[in-house]
């Protein structure tokens, strides 16, 4: 059985500005803590190497109930997403609830919908990306772990500073996904002619 030509988009960072929500966030919780700008970090697992009181004030917003209602929209992703969607590629938002957060499920799919009701009908939130069907996953975190060895899906990684030991393909604007993803549509769709 095939499937239409699949892109699969994490939330936080590639569209949702995460890091920089959290920061503004710490920031404006406890504004005696002085926290490292968005952008800095040379880890994806930050915590563990962040000092006190800077680890406890960023814990707190990342906890904060509504935290994830507040992000901004990373430059072009919507415009690039609609792109996309128009020249038939099949979108689907693919992302990781915190665990620790009580309202983070419930706020994703909210941010989603205030973006585009179309959208929130193409998302998917999960613990384990690689059980999730693309042909493509564009995703930031540095390696992308689960119960699939072999997922199905190409990766693409989102740039980012603590993503620089990751090999493959690289994004590092939204506008060049279209060009990017033609070679990888190209060999599925003749594949499956």
């Amino acid at each position: 059985m095939s499937i239409p030509f699949t892109v699969l988009l994490d939330i936080d960072k590639p569209i949702a500005m995460w890091e920089e929500g959290v920061v503004d966030l710490a920031r404006e919780m406890h504004p005696d803590v002085e926290v490292a700008d968005a952008g800095t970090r040379e880890v994806y697992d930050f915590l563990p190497v962040t000092p006190e009181p800077e680890r406890s004030s960023l814990l707190a917003a990342m906890n904060a109930p509504g935290l994830y209602r507040g992000f901004q929209v990373v430059e072009h992703a919507l415009e690039t997403i609609d792109l996309l969607l128009s020249d038939g590629v099949n979108v689907k938002l693919c992302s990781t609830p915190s665990p620790t957060n009580p309202t983070c499920a419930s706020d994703k799919y909210w941010w989603v919908g205030e973006l585009s009701r179309e959208l929130v009908k193409r998302t998917t939130l999960t613990f384990d990306k690689t059980m999730c069907m693309g042909h493509v996953l564009v995703d930031d975190k540095d390696v992308i772990t689960g119960d699939n060895p072999n997922p199905m899906w190409e990766r693409i990684i989102y740039d980012a500073p603590y993503n620089q030991h990751a090999t493959g393909l690289r994004l590092y604007d939204w506008r060049d996904l279209p060009a990017m993803l033609e070679p990888i549509r190209f060999s599925y769709e003749r594949r499956a002619a």
